[in-house]
């Protein structure tokens, strides 16, 4: 079973964390899912400052599209795949944990960091392409 907390049909308003736990590991890949490209659509304004999905086995791209508050991504042990997401602009963010992936590219253009407004004391990006 994966239980999404708040749970499936929350309005996004207010959400501040989102956690994802997948509790039966017998389920096939191929319905555990994808992070819905919804996640933030309040956009630019969206509230959500923590994503907790780790080790569920979930497929895809990570789609946060514009969650600029964020403060904690942790999508480690997964199957995503394709591009890392690209968090430039994301100036509240502090942990990045998305190892053991499939992930290739980068995370950041150089700018990020050259501008000293980067907040980030911890990224764990081992084990992805």
């Amino acid at each position: 079973m994966i239980a999404v907390y708040p749970s499936i049909g929350f309005s996004t308003m207010n959400v501040k964390r989102v956690l994802i736990v997948c509790t039966n590991s017998t389920l096939p890949l191929s319905s555990l899912g994808t992070v819905p490209s919804s996640l933030c659509q309040l956009g630019y304004d969206s509230p959500l400052e923590d994503l907790l999905i780790s080790g569920n086995l979930l497929t895809g791209n990570l789609n946060i599209g514009w969650c600029n508050n964020l403060v904690f991504i942790d999508g480690q042990k997964n199957l995503f795949s394709g591009d890392l997401p690209n968090l430039d602009g994301y100036n509240s963010l502090h942990i990045i944990h998305l190892a053991n992936n499939q992930f290739n590219g980068t995370i950041f253009t150089d700018s990020h960091f050259a501008l000293g407004s980067s907040l980030i004391t911890d990224i764990n990006m081992q084990m992805n392409q």
